[in-house]
């Protein structure tokens, strides 16, 4: 019997390393790593985003990347921040005597920078749409609109 639960262990902790030795798919994992993988999945997802419109140009291209670059050094301190009060929320959360007024606190710090990134996103959003000619917009606005019905339906989840 003692066997019997030793080998059931030892089969159990097989499994659970091969699961957790498969490799990444994109999208998949923590995004707040910041490892490699994450890294790359953001640059093909702003690439992606940029699917379908037709004739960019060279100008475009380039202004498109400046942009990108520009919103990407805007939103770090912004997520770095948001993930220090995560953290801090996670210790306020499971303290032996959870302080709620802390708690609330820490929940309204943390929802203004999540309007800040909202922002900026939308600036960003709008930004693009300035650079591009009413055809391409349109193909922007087409691929915006269907990606947010992925997301309602729970597809990138």
């Amino acid at each position: 019997m003692k066997n019997l639960k030793v080998q059931l262990l030892a089969l159990g902790l097989v499994f659970a390393l091969a699961v957790s030795a498969q490799p990444l798919q994109k999208g998949q994992g923590n995004y707040h790593r910041g490892d490699k993988i994450q890294k790359e999945f953001k640059t093909e997802q702003f690439k992606g985003s940029l699917k379908g419109i037709s004739n960019l140009t060279e100008e475009q291209q380039s202004a498109l990347k400046k942009l990108q670059i520009a919103h990407q050094k805007e939103m770090l301190p912004l997520r770095n921040e948001l993930g220090e009060k995560k953290a801090k929320m996670n210790t306020l959360q499971t303290a032996e005597n959870a302080d709620l007024k802390a708690i609330n606190a820490l929940i309204d710090e943390m929802s203004v920078i999540k309007t800040k990134m909202a922002k900026a996103k939308a600036a960003k959003h709008q930004a693009i749409r300035n650079l591009l000619t009413d055809e391409q917009r349109l193909q922007f606005d087409l691929h915006y609109s269907q990606k947010g019905m992925h997301y309602r339906k729970g597809y990138n989840n």
